[in-house]
């Protein structure tokens, strides 16, 4: 069975599904990418790099200045600030993937912090007034009501609130912050509605038949994970939830779809990986267009 990629993504935070190809490729392991900030060129940190090795991002392929074992430095086009897949490709086949984030983030799958809002004005001092005798304690008052939310926010067309806008994409899904029990998502989103992006779901069992697990898109673990759909009509998203473990699994399948099951055995996800429990997240709640609002 064949798995289509759906994954465009930040900042933060994910690695598109994609089945690697049956090579020889164990050795070849990508841990983190940046831009240099003096030449501007992309730097790749990892391991068993070797000549005949190619780099692709987003399908275009880049030149490549110096190739060392641990290290590749490439020239990198100019780029509107997101996210890109990259692949190290040898002949047709990927042997290693990774999303890098441009202009917005440390290509480490963390999302960038907005930035500060302006202090407010010093209100007047007012008069001393005579001190007065000391009175009785008082009784404990109610609790205000809760502020709003700062930053704009991404509503659904039933008027519920899917987030908070994180970075905003010019010709790219946005990024929003989903509030989850215990923690925080991040999801792709334009106006028409979620953007797909998902790995495959993993079981410890061959048969697909034991509790799914989801990887987490970085290590270590970022502090927003990511919201995973395959279809923008899905009801339903799943997030890597809480303990992070490393294991390996015997069972993989289509995101949130067991009966799409197959062994794992020479696909290339058969490796131990650092993942967590697939929890689920109702998506039913928020309908398509979405808007944003202050």
């Amino acid at each position: 069975m064949k798995f289509t990629s759906r994954f465009l993504l930040l900042l933060v935070f994910a690695v598109p599904f994609l089945a690697p190809p049956a090579v020889e490729a164990t050795d070849i392991t990508i841990r983190s990418t940046r831009q240099d900030a003096a030449t501007g060129r992309l730097v790749i940190a990892g391991s068993g790099f070797r000549p005949g090795v190619s780099v692709v991002l987003n399908g275009r392929p880049l030149t490549i200045v110096s190739l060392q074992a641990s290290e590749i430095r490439t020239e990198l086009p100019a780029l509107l600030p997101g996210t890109y897949k990259l692949a190290l490709r040898y002949w047709w086949f990927d042997l290693e993937q990774f999303v890098v984030t441009i202009g917005a983030g440390s290509g480490d799958g963390q999302v960038a912090a907005g930035p500060m809002g302006p202090q407010g004005p010093a209100g007047p001092q007012g008069p001393s007034g005579p001190q007065g005798p000391a009175g009785m304690p008082g009784v404990d008052g109610a609790a205000g009501p809760a502020g709003a939310p700062g930053g704009l926010l991404v509503v659904a067309s039933n008027g519920n609130t899917l987030g908070t806008l994180l970075q905003f994409g010019a010709g790219q899904p946005s990024l929003v912050a989903v509030q989850a029990p215990g923690l925080w998502l991040v999801v792709n989103v334009n106006p028409d509605g979620i953007w797909p992006s998902s790995f495959p779901s993993f079981y410890a069992d061959a048969a697909c038949s034991s509790p799914p697990f989801l990887p987490h898109d970085a290590n270590p673990v970022p502090f927003f994970r990511l919201l995973q759909s395959v279809t923008p009509a899905d009801a339903a998203g799943y997030y890597a939830g809480d303990p992070p473990q490393w294991q390996a699994f015997l069972g993989m399948s289509e995101l949130g779809r067991p009966g799409t099951c197959q062994p794992t055995a020479g696909t290339g996800w058969d490796q131990v990986m650092l993942s967590g429990p697939q929890q689920t997240f109702d998506l039913s709640s928020f309908p398509a267009p979405f808007t944003i609002r202050p």
